[in-house]
Order: C-alpha cells, then structure tokens, then sequence
C-alpha cells in the first residue's frame, strides 16, 4: 500500500513562513493560558460588604431559614391551577418575606457601617418584596405576566442581594425561590 505524501506548494505559492506559525501558536497558547488563569484564581471577594457582625449574620440565618422552610412547605407554582390559586399562594409567602424584613430591621446592627450596609440590603428586600406583591395582583386579576425583578445598573437587584448574604455567610437569607 503506498504511503501518501504531500503534494509539493503550487508554483508561485511560497510557503506559510515559520515564524508566523510559531506567533499564532504562541497567541493561541496566550489565549487559553489567559482564561485558566482566570477560571483558577476566580473573582475577588468584594469584602467592602462584609459586615462583621456575628450576632446580627447568626440571628439573621436563623430568622432567614425559618421564612425559607415555610415558604417551602407551601405548594409550588406549577401545581396551581389557574393565576388566581397561584395569586393565594404567593400571598400567602408574601405575607412570610413582609415579615422576615420587619424582624431583621428590628435586629439590625448598631455599629455605623454593617448598619448602613444591612438596611441599603434590606431596603433592596423591600423592593423585591414590592415586586413579588405587583405580582400576586396581577396573578390575582387573572393575568399571567413573568415575575418582573427589579433592576439597578442593569443587573437584577436579586444578585446583590444574594451576593451579600453568601458573602456574610447568610445563605438562607438568599431571595426565595418560589416566584
């Protein structure tokens, strides 16, 4: 069986010259030695938003999963039958996210920063938990609209707000899932 062999360039073509081989390799290897490197150190915790203040997180996790288990026994949205039984339920675990927020302002620390830092984080709990009522509204009137998030700097408030409480080691206080 013959062995096949690379036909000699046409005439007049001259071949790719070594150098540039080597350049595109070495981009080439640049490139994904760039994204290993960035996927491997990953991004900066944002410690600015760290709030130090371990009987606030403590209390906070405590108060946070005890909303969270109930707003979990609750029947989840696909098993509704119409808006208007979605519109109950979602009342109903507005009702719970109301509270949470009302508890966690009453223990909300009294040192300056984690204070200023834990009510702009409440203040954007606020404005979800105002969302999730628009919401339930127009579930209640029949309609069927996508849950609309709120937005600051183009980004759902719902990632800050999740951001913060990872951050400060709070993880039941992450938004609820159940929208």
């Amino acid at each position: 069986m013959p062995v096949p062999t690379l036909a000699p360039p046409a005439p007049g073509v001259r071949p790719t010259p070594t150098w540039k081989r080597v350049l595109v390799v070495a981009f080439c290897l640049a490139v994904v030695a760039f994204w290993i490197y960035v996927f491997a150190t990953g991004p900066e915790e944002n410690t600015a938003s760290k709030i130090n203040d371990a009987a606030f997180t403590e209390a906070a996790e405590v108060r946070c999963a005890t909303a969270q288990a109930a707003i979990e026994l609750l029947p989840p949205a696909h098993t509704a039958t119409s808006p208007q039984d979605r519109a109950a339920v979602l009342a109903e675990a507005n009702v719970l996210v109301d509270d949470m927020v009302r508890d966690l302002r009453g223990i909300t620390p009294t040192a300056e920063k984690p204070r200023a830092l834990v009510v702009q984080w409440l203040d954007d709990y606020e404005a979800y938990a105002e969302a999730r009522h628009i919401h339930a509204a127009a579930l209640a009137r029949g309609e069927d609209p996508q849950f609309a998030v709120p937005a600051e700097g183009g980004l759902p408030l719902t990632r800050q707000m999740d951001a913060f409480a990872e951050l400060n080691e709070m993880t039941s206080c992450e938004v609820p899932q159940d929208v």
